[in-house]
């Protein structure tokens, strides 16, 4: 019988998933949107917001009002089990401890790099306000920081089973990191034109190299 895990999947994404009203293709917007359902008419929620997927996977509970005084303070999560964590630690040996520290260090380097972009955003003038501000403004580096959370619960064993979806579906996302201007889902359509073809193999190379990236990690520590 397979374990139980703290998370039997996690469903995430990059992008404010919608899941009520219909889409231009005349479906609900759910079932452009979802990867992952319950039952064939129950789509599962999608989490965005990598500072949400973080405190599930190393705070403490608490308040609401406790996590924003965290948050306010800018304050690690990981300081309030380290007490535990060095008791742990004493009974391990050398190879573990190593391995332990190799691993708490990854989780502050991902935490760092969620609170530096939560000051970016909540510093933004123009804020999106469909996105908490917990999610990065770069969209590359929001990718990553759920590809590091993705490697991080995969390497503690606390999920097995992840979707993750780059964009969704019909998305009009740009990536002008790249050179490409234009949204995603209209090049798509390129009707074999050259030029729209060329677009189109920059931005799957483009999302190649981040799954390149993310492939890797979990070979190194998986």
């Amino acid at each position: 019988m397979a374990p139980t895990l703290r998370f039997p999947l996690w469903n995430l994404g990059t992008d404010i998933i919608s899941q009520v009203g219909n889409c231009d293709n005349g479906y609900a917007c759910v079932y452009q949107n979802s990867l992952s359902w319950s039952s064939p008419t129950t789509a599962l929620p999608t989490e965005a917001d990598p500072r949400v997927l973080f405190e599930r996977l190393f705070g403490d509970g608490g308040t609401p009002e406790q996590r924003n005084a965290q948050l306010t303070a800018n304050a690690s999560l990981l300081d309030a089990v380290m007490e535990d964590m060095n008791k742990y630690q004493k009974e391990l040996g050398s190879t573990d401890k190593l391995k332990v520290d190799e691993y708490l260090d990854t989780v502050r380097e991902v935490e760092r790099r969620i609170q530096m972009s939560q000051a970016q955003s909540e510093k933004a003038k123009l804020p999106d306000l469909e996105r908490p501000t917990t999610v990065p403004e770069d969209w590359e580096e929001h990718v990553k920081l759920m590809m590091d959370l993705q490697v991080l619960a995969l390497q503690a064993d606390l999920t097995r089973v992840v979707t993750f979806q780059l964009a969704r579906e019909a998305s009009t996302r740009t990536y002008p990191q790249i050179g490409v201007v234009e949204p995603h889902h209209p090049i798509s359509h390129h009707g074999n034109d050259p030029i729209q073809l060329e677009k189109l193999a920059k931005i799957n190379k483009y999302h190649v190299s981040l799954f390149f990236i993310y492939v890797g990690k979990n070979v190194i520590y998986n």
